[in-house]
């Protein structure tokens, strides 16, 4: 039985074990798989514990706005189908297409869209025709479409309006892609602020155990690579470490209500990982990663951890996920409700616990 609670409870020690299913196993022969199989010798790749991450009120925060996302060679290729390979391009997102027909034709409306919604393909990959190119056009540059992972961002620093607190729980109990998440939980405690200084809240009804469109793990996962080259949500966000990660359904309080019906049963993500910021905020490519390695940009306030909070334009609907905005109640220079929520909390404290071996279930 999953277990949500909303309110502040001791904390538990747990650490449950489970099978593992072994992420390099998942990524084939890539780089990244080189680089998880390092990581499981080191017990930390998809292995099940209790990730614990919190961050108090008044410590950096930031509101992603829509904006360009640079392309990173690394993941998306090179125009002529140069080394850097796979392209998520067209050709990728139509295979996915595709085989959802052939297996899960009830998801296929989000990427390839339908009568009563757009496509949103950016689960998966990124079309060719949303892609800028340098004058000699051998290489893709930034997208040519505002996405939710760029640089236009506001932060606390400059907008004393923007502020939140977290305390988070992730348990992962059954492995990544696990049959079942009812074993699954987490313990959530969230408020947060957009520039304008409108307050939200996540009213969270079950985790997902999978929305069938992308890989992403179901419901908890802890220890993971994630993103970029790893086919694990979408390649928009580098390829990156996370301690732990969640997607669930739930409804999105807007000053404490709320205030649309396209608000209740949203996706919700959240993911607490490596640093992936540097320290003029920008949104780190593949290459310069881990930053403050050598040679690479340094990391935001030096931190080497961050906690994402995602509610992209999907809602969960009778037809399966489907592209319907969020109705924000902050309006970017647009002048338009914001369609998707991406805020980061930059100073959170994260801890493993490690400590016990208790059998499934034992409190």
């Amino acid at each position: 039985m999953v277990l949500v609670t909303m309110s502040k409870l001791p904390r538990r020690s747990v650490l449950i074990g489970a099978g593992t299913a072994g992420l390099a196993g998942i990524l084939g022969s890539t780089p990244a798989a080189a680089k998880a199989q390092q990581v499981e010798k080191h017990k930390r790749a998809n292995e099940q514990f209790a990730v614990e991450t919190t961050q108090s009120a008044g410590n950096s925060v930031h509101w992603i706005l829509p904006g360009p996302r640079r392309i990173d060679p690394y993941v998306f290729g090179t125009p002529s189908g140069g080394p850097s390979t796979p392209q998520r391009g067209d050709d990728h997102i139509a295979h996915k297409i595709w085989y959802f027909e052939q297996n899960r034709p009830d998801v296929v409306g989000l990427l390839a869209g339908d009568d009563d919604h757009d496509p949103l393909p950016l689960p998966v990959g990124l079309p060719e025709m949303a892609r800028k190119t340098n004058d000699e056009g051998d290489r893709y540059t930034k997208t040519k479409i505002p996405v939710p992972f760029g640089d236009n961002v506001a932060g606390s620093d400059e907008k004393q309006k923007l502020d939140g607190a977290l305390d988070l729980t992730y348990i992962d109990r059954t492995g990544f892609e696990g049959q079942e998440t009812g074993e699954d939980e987490i313990d959530l405690d969230i408020w947060f602020t957009d520039p304008a200084g409108n307050d939200y809240e996540l009213d969270i009804h079950h985790l997902e155990r999978h929305d069938g469109a992308h890989l992403h793990g179901r419901g908890v996962v802890t220890g993971a690579y994630m993103h970029g080259i790893t086919s694990i949500g979408t390649p928009l966000m580098p390829t990156q470490y996370a301690f732990g990660s969640l997607w669930a359904v739930g409804d999105l309080l807007v000053n404490g209500e709320v205030t649309a019906e396209q608000n209740r049963d949203r996706t919700i993500h959240l993911m607490t990982t490596q640093t992936v910021r540097t320290a003029d905020y920008n949104l780190a490519i593949d290459e310069e990663l881990p930053l403050g390695d050598d040679g690479n940009p340094d990391p935001y306030l030096g931190s080497h951890s961050q906690t994402h909070v995602f509610l992209p334009p999907i809602k969960e609907t009778d037809d399966g996920p489907r592209r319907v905005p969020l109705k924000t109640a902050f309006k970017p220079p647009n002048g338009k409700p914001q369609p998707f929520i991406h805020f980061m909390f930059d100073e959170d404290e994260v801890r493993i616990d490690r400590s016990a071996h208790p059998s499934k279930g034992q409190k």
